[in-house]
């Protein structure tokens, strides 16, 4: 079984036509799924959406408190039933057109990662100061931790459960520095990976404020390197 995990804030307008979307396509092809809303937090009426739609392959594994998308992907990764987990953001950005290559080489990686960089016409549409942000924020971490993927924010990624499952229990950055860290632990602890490319295809709202998580991601860049050399976060694996 696939499990999609899709991390929601204040989606409540997004939530049905992103299900339809992908409960459509997995029917289509015929595979067994299930579509994981992690609700983190959210004010709006996201929860009554999820549960409006009455769909026995969705479900939500939210809760009360506005945590972070790194809580959020813990909490699915955890909450996961399916052999491969599929995470995606909650606005599709990059279509389903990548799915059908992720899942053809999860067989033989134990993670597939959308890139921007590979796909020339990735950041047509993006603003200027993301690109130069997005551009900065993958120098620093070459420079300061190794990972060496050509993306490590893309939020298109598939995992096979048993790396996810390895991996997201020694995570402990709530915010949007969570895949680098989770990368870094990939890389830590010998799991294969593959980059394919991925063009946003979408252009929603985004939820980043690019100054303030900027400053914050490059600070939590400097966790992820003590947190990995030393074993886990505060220097403590959590398995």
């Amino acid at each position: 079984m696939i499990s999609v995990v899709i991390p929601v804030y204040n989606e409540e307008r997004r939530i049905a036509d992103t299900a339809a979307r992908v409960c459509d396509f997995f029917e289509g092809r015929g595979e067994a799924y299930e579509l994981v809303f992690v609700n983190d937090g959210s004010t709006d009426g996201t929860a009554a959406a999820i549960a409006a739609l009455g769909r026995a392959e969705v479900r939500d594994a939210g809760y009360a408190e506005n945590r972070g998308k790194g809580y959020a992907l813990r909490r699915g990764a955890e909450a996961a039933a399916g052999e491969v987990l599929l995470f995606m953001d909650a606005d599709l950005a990059y279509g389903l057109e990548p799915v059908p290559e992720a899942l053809a080489l999860i067989g033989e990686y134990d993670l597939v990662i959308g890139s921007r960089p590979m796909a020339r016409e990735a950041y047509a549409n993006y603003p200027l100061v993301r690109r130069i942000t997005s551009g900065g924020f993958r120098a620093v971490v070459r420079a300061l931790i190794g990972v060496p993927y050509s993306d490590t924010q893309c939020g298109f990624k598939c995992w096979r459960a048993a790396a996810a499952k390895a991996v997201f229990p020694r995570c402990g950055i709530d915010g949007f520095a969570i895949d680098l860290e989770a990368l870094a632990w990939v890389e830590k602890l010998g799991f294969s990976v593959r980059e394919i490319p991925a063009v946003v295809v979408e252009h929603g709202d985004s939820k980043v404020h690019v100054v303030r998580d900027s400053v914050r991601m490059f600070r939590d860049a400097l966790r992820v390197r003590r947190a990995v050399r030393e074993g886990g976060p505060d220097g403590k694996a959590r398995v």
